[in-house]
C-alpha cells in the first residue's frame, strides 16, 4: 500500500457488513475476502514475533472523515502465549486506544482471556485483545453504531478500519 511511504501488509480490513464473530481456530488461520478479512493470528505472529514492526490503524467515520493511529512498536506472541500483543510509542490523529489493552491475550467467542467479569468477545460479538470490553474493537459487527467498530480515542461512528504492519 502507498500509505505513509508504502511497504505495508494489511492484517485486518473492514469496509462493509461481514461476520467477524468467529472461533479461536478461525482467527488463528485467518478468514474473509479482499474487502473484509483477518490475516490470521498465526500469520501475524510469524511476521511480528521477531519484533521490529510498526502498526498503523486507519479509521474512517461517517461522512468520510479519516484518522490514524501509528505505533512504532508492535508484536503478537505465539499461540502458547495466547497471541498476546504489545504496542508502544503512539502518534497520530485517532487517539491512543490500544495502550489500554497492551500486553493482553487474544479472546474469541470460544476462548475468553479478557479481564472482565463477563466474556467481552461474546458480548461484543467479536474477537480482540480485551482488557475490559470498551477501549477498542475493530472486529465488532459492522452496524453503524458504537456497538460495532469501536475506537475509544475517536468517538465517531466508524464505517471502516484497516490495520497494517511493516518493518520499523
Amino acid at each position: 500500500m502507498e500509505t505513509d511511504g508504502g511497504g505495508w501488509t494489511v492484517i485486518q480490513r473492514r469496509v462493509s457488513d461481514s461476520d467477524f464473530y468467529k472461533s479461536w481456530a478461525e482467527y488463528k488461520a485467518g478468514f474473509g475476502d479482499e474487502h473484509n478479512f483477518w490475516l490470521g493470528n498465526e500469520n501475524i505472529f510469524a511476521m511480528t514475533g521477531s519484533e521490529g514492526y510498526r502498526l498503523r490503524v486507519d479509521l474512517t467515520a461517517v461522512g468520510g472523515v479519516t484518522k490514524y493511529a501509528l505505533y512504532q512498536q508492535f508484536a503478537v506472541a505465539w499461540e502458547g502465549d495466547l497471541y498476546r500483543f504489545s504496542v508502544a510509542n503512539y502518534s497520530g490523529t485517532a487517539g491512543d486506544s490500544l495502550s489500554y489493552t497492551n500486553n493482553m491475550a487474544f479472546s474469541a467467542k470460544d476462548r475468553e482471556n479478557d479481564m472482565s467479569s463477563g466474556n467481552c468477545a461474546m458480548w461484543r460479538h467479536s474477537a480482540w485483545w480485551y482488557t475490559g470490553c470498551c477501549y477498542a474493537d475493530l472486529n465488532g459487527p459492522h452496524v453503524g453504531t458504537r456497538e460495532g467498530l469501536f475506537w475509544i480515542g475517536y468517538l465517531e461512528l466508524l464505517t471502516s478500519s484497516e490495520m497494517k504492519i511493516r518493518r520499523g
